[in-house]
C-alpha cells in the first residue's frame, strides 16, 4: 500500500493498552506498513503482551517513534486523516470510510506525506487535535453499538486503504501540488494567534475558538507551499508595521 512518495505513517495518540499496541503493529505488517508514531503512550511497550499480539511484527513497536504531543507526531506530515466519529462544527472536509478511500487519489498529491491518526481508547481524539487534521474519517456502525475497540478500527481502516492501493492502476495521480507540513502551519498559527492578540482581537473568554475556526478555514483552502510564503510574508509585513507603531 503506497499513499504518495512513501507509505503513510500510522499515529497512535495516548493508547492505553499494550494488547492494543502489539495488534496494530500486526496488522500494519499484514497490510505492508513500517511506521508507527506513538503520543503518549499509557502502556507497558516491552512487556509480554504486546510481543504476544504483535507476534512477528514486534520490531514495528521496538521502531516506533515516541512524541511528547501530538502537534509533533505530525509537524513532518502534509495531511493528516483522522479516524473519528466526533461530531464538529467547523466544515472540516469529512466522510465515511470508504467514501474517502474511494476519492483517495484526487485529493492527494503524489508528494504528500500521509498519516492515520487513531485516537484514545476512552475518548478518542480531542477537538483540539481533530482542528490539526486535514480530514476526518468515520466508520459507520449501528447507531446502539457505535463504539469500535482501537485494533478493530485500525484493522477496517487498513484493510480499506490496502484494497484501494494494491492494485498499480490505483496509485495516487502525480498532481502538481506541494504541500506546506504541519510544522510550518503551527509557527504561522501560532504567530497569527500571538498577532491578534496584540491587537485585541482575539476573544478573552474563548481564545482558542478562533484558532480552531481559523485551521478549519486552511484546510479547506488546500493552501501549497508557495501560497504559504505568501501567507507568512503578509504576516511578517503586518508585524514589522506594529513594531514600528509601538516603537514611536
Amino acid at each position: 500500500m503506497k499513499v504518495g512518495s512513501s507509505k503513510p505513517v500510522v499515529i497512535l495518540v495516548s493508547p492505553k493498552g499494550a494488547l492494543n499496541v502489539g495488534g496494530v503493529a500486526r496488522l500494519m505488517g499484514n497490510f505492508g506498513l513500517s511506521e508507527l508514531r506513538l503520543v503518549e503512550p499509557r502502556c507497558d511497550l516491552a512487556g509480554s503482551e504486546c510481543k504476544q499480539m504483535a507476534l512477528h511484527s514486534y520490531s514495528i513497536v521496538q521502531d516506533a517513534k515516541i512524541y511528547k504531543t501530538f502537534s509533533e507526531s505530525i509537524s513532518d506530515l502534509t495531511q493528516v486523516i483522522a479516524l473519528s466519529g466526533r461530531t464538529v462544527e467547523d466544515r472540516r472536509p469529512h466522510g465515511t470510510l470508504s467514501e474517502f478511500v474511494s476519492s483517495y487519489g484526487s485529493v492527494l498529491s503524489s508528494q504528500d506525506r500521509v498519516g492515520i491518526v487513531f485516537g484514545r481508547e476512552e475518548i478518542g481524539l480531542k477537538l483540539e487535535e481533530l482542528c490539526q487534521c486535514h480530514w476526518q474519517v468515520e466508520i459507520p456502525t449501528h447507531p446502539d453499538r457505535f463504539s469500535i475497540n482501537l485494533t478493530s478500527a485500525v484493522s477496517i481502516a487498513l484493510y480499506e486503504f490496502f484494497l484501494r492501493f494494491r492494485d498499480p492502476s490505483n496509485a495516487v495521480a502525480a498532481l502538481d501540488c506541494v504541500r506546506p507540513d504541519q510544522g510550518k502551519k503551527e509557527i504561522f498559527f501560532t504567530r497569527l494567534q500571538k498577532l491578534l492578540d496584540d491587537v485585541k482581537f482575539t476573544n478573552k473568554e474563548n481564545p482558542m475558538q478562533l484558532r480552531d475556526d481559523l485551521w478549519a478555514l486552511l484546510h479547506r483552502a488546500d493552501v501549497d507551499d508557495r501560497e504559504m510564503r505568501i501567507l507568512f510574508g503578509m504576516l511578517t509585513s503586518v508585524e514589522q508595521a506594529l513594531d514600528r507603531l509601538k516603537s514611536q
